[in-house]
């Protein structure tokens, strides 16, 4: 099991990248922005007699408002919990989904995006930090030789 978020989402922009991405390769990028209250606090607990209950507080915050209540059957030990209760912070607030279209070119290091990877993403306009969610590979053949491209959603966290 991997989690989402190697990092919490309100710590991503200082994060180490796993992959700088130049703006020159980019084919396509467009975007979509989701706003919420931005929580600060989540209670998580098991939903069975033998699992843990915590409640998972954003550092330096007085720990509301808060998120829905997580309930489920493997909550049963402290950094599950922090891994799910982060998880729930991280996804409150303003972010965007940003679907990128670029080619798989290991030769040239770009290489196929990889779930949970932190990727840098230099545009013209200045550069962004965000995760990568999903990718979808599709493959041409383009003069007798094959095209493969990705297209490759990043979620960035905006703030509040």
């Amino acid at each position: 099991v991997k989690a989402r978020y190697k990092v919490p989402a309100w710590k991503l922009v200082n994060a180490q990248p796993d992959v700088s991405i130049p703006a020159n390769v980019i084919v396509q990028i467009s975007g979509q922005k989701s706003i919420s209250t931005q929580c600060f606090g989540v209670f998580v607990c098991a939903n069975h007699g033998e699992g843990v209950a915590r409640k998972i507080v954003r550092k330096a915050s007085s720990g509301s408002p808060e998120a829905s209540a997580l309930t489920h059957t493997l909550y049963t030990d402290d950094a599950v919990c922090l891994s799910a209760g982060t998880a729930a912070l991280s996804d409150t607030g303003a972010s965007k989904t940003e679907t990128i279209e670029l080619p798989v070119m290991p030769k040239y290091a770009l290489e196929r995006a990889r779930l949970g990877d932190i990727w840098q993403v230099n545009e013209a306009t200045g550069a962004w930090i965000g995760i990568v969610q999903s990718v979808r590979i599709s493959v041409q053949i383009v003069n007798n030789a094959p095209k493969v491209m990705q297209s490759v959603e990043v979620w960035r966290y905006l703030g509040k």
